[in-house]
C-alpha cells in the first residue's frame, strides 16, 4: 500500500499518463474483486487479475494509439 498527500491537480490526460492509468486499474482490481469473492458474486482471483495485466505494455501501447486517433478525430471534427 502506498500513501499520497491530499493535494492534487485535475488536468487533461496526456499520452504519457497511459501507463500510470493502467497501474491504477491494476491496483484497484487487486484491491476490489478478490475481496468480493467472499460472497462468490464475481469469483475473480488474484491470478485472474495478474493474467489480465501481464501484457500491460501491450495494453498501454494499444490505449495510446486509441487516444491519439481519438484526439485527431476530435480536432478534425472541431475544424482545428
Amino acid at each position: 500500500m502506498f500513501f499520497m498527500n491530499n493535494e492534487f491537480t485535475i488536468e487533461k490526460t496526456k499520452v504519457s499518463d497511459a501507463e500510470g492509468i493502467y497501474d491504477v486499474f491494476h491496483l484497484v482490481w487487486l484491491d476490489t474483486y478478490p475481496r468480493v469473492q467472499e460472497d462468490e458474486k464475481y469469483n475473480i482471483t488474484v491470478e485472474d487479475i495478474e493474467e489480465r495485466y501481464v501484457d500491460r505494455k501491450g495494453m498501454v501501447k494499444s490505449r495510446v494509439k486509441i487516444l491519439n486517433i481519438s484526439r485527431l478525430m476530435l480536432k478534425k471534427n472541431r475544424g482545428l
